[in-house]
């Protein structure tokens, strides 16, 4: 009996001793994929950064405005196209090909493409045959060139929605290397192709080429290997099973609604200040969006590091739940380290730093562009913990309630405020309406989880107060009291910026260690948060160290 006892004992020790295994195994590769599209990510936006900024410096202030404009339609059709469709064939692919169900995956894949490819063939002609009317009513642009332009874009419908649809299959088979490859190469095809016609004398249309045929040629690749990945061995006999369509629908489309508001916000804001009339301003607006694109390398890239680490954690596991709080104050103590500095000098240096980047035809827009990235200073209350935590604990229906109400906002505010601020007043409208969602988004984490998630905020605060200070100080010295002889030459402005910068990194760094805004432990604990994941790792290792000098002097 007593041998009984223990045999059972040890197959049930034996048995939560693998599914411990295995739950780990799971989780390390969930972090490797993230890890693996994050770097994809960072490289296709670095990228396309670099391109963009060259397109803009080698382009007029109004063919740029008029390339941003023929975008807006095609950029909505196609978010609109994908249905939930993508999302549905990512889960439903990785779930049959658990289950070696290849015949359901095959099925899935050809609704999918059916569906995706007759859609973006009637919104291609839609677009050509009312091109004129889009350009002449809707634009109120009546020149021949937007409408060529308009005709161009229509015709990359088709070949960027098949490169997003192939992408969800390669996710659902878990097969992050092919997408970030296949993100990378496109990217990057698409600014070769776009610098190189713009370069021997197609400014106008050489950017919509690229659009076109820079996925193009990676949809061409991808059907190649889709082919060879799932469609081998007899299978001209399977029929498709259009069932399973109604299914993907349902899971797919709160994921879909989700995406039409992350993605139409920028385009939205785009056709308002098109049809008010201000066509300068959309140039102005388009290069502060790119601006924060630079900047997003940065927080997209903490955020892809946050939602694995608080995805691997549950708040009803009562141990886990302390582990949770830790990391979600340590996160916000991390995000204001590393981005407020940076986003505080942009804002404070636009007028020197945007110039030298856009070129002189862009200084008119400092104001748009420092507005703009206000957004980011927000990080310090949550702006990218936040989402992070919510979608790492499955609440992915706050988060997109969440982002409703900042794009509600954002449009009703900037509705108003164009009319007093002209096209200004769409940027006051976003920074306000983000405002306002991260302030209902920490009602909304109190409310769920308890003050104790922000038993920090008092140091999170004197961060924010010290790299406000510093800000003021360093332009104080660089600007007011600066010298300014020679500032027209690019040597000596680069020159005038580093200095101000690095004199700011060090005042910042030694007051929040002299104050004593952050401890070893911490510092430790972000070391150890962070270590896998190359890039993010060595900035915080950097910062670490020169704190934990800092406060070895504090002490002595």
């Amino acid at each position: 009996m007593h041998c009984l006892i223990f045999y059972k004992y040890l197959s049930f020790k034996v048995r939560k001793d693998f599914d411990i295994k295995m739950e780990q195994q799971e989780r390390d590769r969930f972090v490797q994929n993230s890890y693996i599209l994050m770097m994809g990510y960072l490289m296709s936006s670095a990228i396309s950064s670099i391109g963009t900024i060259l397109m803009i410096r080698l382009i007029s202030v109004e063919e740029y405005s008029y390339i941003t404009i023929a975008f807006i339609i095609p950029a909505i059709l196609i978010v609109i196209s994908e249905l939930g469709l993508n999302y549905a064939s990512t889960h439903f692919i990785a779930r049959k090909i658990k289950e070696e169900k290849y015949e359901d995956v095959r099925n899935i894949i050809k609704i999918n493409l059916i569906i995706k490819i007759t859609i973006s063939i009637i919104f291609t002609l839609l677009i050509i045959i009312f091109s004129n009317y889009i350009a002449k009513n809707i634009y109120n642009i009546n020149d021949a060139r937007m409408v060529l332009l308009i005709q161009l874009s229509s015709i990359g419908i088709i070949a960027n929605i098949l490169y997003d649809t192939i992408n969800s299959f390669f996710l659902g088979a878990l097969n992050t290397k092919m997408v970030q490859i296949g993100t990378i190469l496109q990217t990057s095809l698409r600014t070769v192709l776009t610098l190189t016609l713009i370069l021997i004398g197609f400014t106008l249309v050489g950017p919509m080429i690229g659009f076109v045929l820079a996925p193009l040629i990676v949809v061409i690749i991808y059907l190649f290997l889709l082919k060879k990945l799932f469609f081998k061995g007899n299978i001209e006999n399977e029929s498709i099973d259009w069932k399973k369509l109604s299914e993907m629908v349902r899971y797919g489309y709160p994921l879909f609604l989700y995406s039409i508001i992350i993605s139409i916000h920028v385009q939205c804001f785009i056709l308002i200040l098109t049809i008010y009339g201000f066509l300068t301003e959309v140039s102005y607006f388009n290069v502060a969006i790119v601006s924060a694109s630079v900047m997003g390398i940065l927080t997209k890239s903490i955020k892809y590091t946050l939602f694995p680490i608080f995805s691997k954690k549950d708040w009803d596991n009562i141990d886990e739940r302390e582990k949770l709080i830790k990391t979600f104050q340590f996160s916000l103590k991390f995000c204001s380290l590393l981005i407020l500095p940076v986003t505080i000098l942009l804002v404070l240096f636009s007028g020197n730093t945007f110039p030298l980047i856009f070129g002189e035809k862009y200084r008119e827009a400092s104001p748009f562009i420092s507005t703009y990235l206000i957004i980011f200073l927000l990080c310090s209350f949550g702006y990218l913990s936040i989402p992070a935590f919510l979608n790492g604990q499955k609440k992915t229906n706050y988060v997109f309630l969440l982002e409703l109400l900042n794009f509600l906002a954002s449009l009703v505010l900037a509705l108003i405020l164009i009319n007093f601020y002209g096209g200004i007043g769409v940027i006051f409208g976003i920074v306000i309406g983000t405002v306002i969602s991260v302030f209902f988004g920490n009602l909304l984490m109190l409310k769920k989880y308890g003050k104790k998630l922000y038993s920090n905020l008092y140091n999170i605060i004197i961060i924010f107060l010290i790299s406000i200070v510093c800000g003021f100080l360093t332009y104080l010295i660089f600007n007011i009291l600066g010298i300014y002889i020679y500032e027209d030459i690019i040597l000596f402005t680069l020159l005038k910026l580093t200095i101000a910068f690095s004199f700011y990194i060090i005042v910042f760094l030694f007051l929040i260690g002299f104050f004593s805004q952050i401890t070893v432990d911490e510092l430790n604990f972000f070391e150890n948060t962070f270590e896998k994941f190359p890039l993010i790792n060595k900035i915080v290792l950097m910062i670490s160290i020169t704190e934990k000098k800092i406060i070895r002097i504090r002490k002595k």
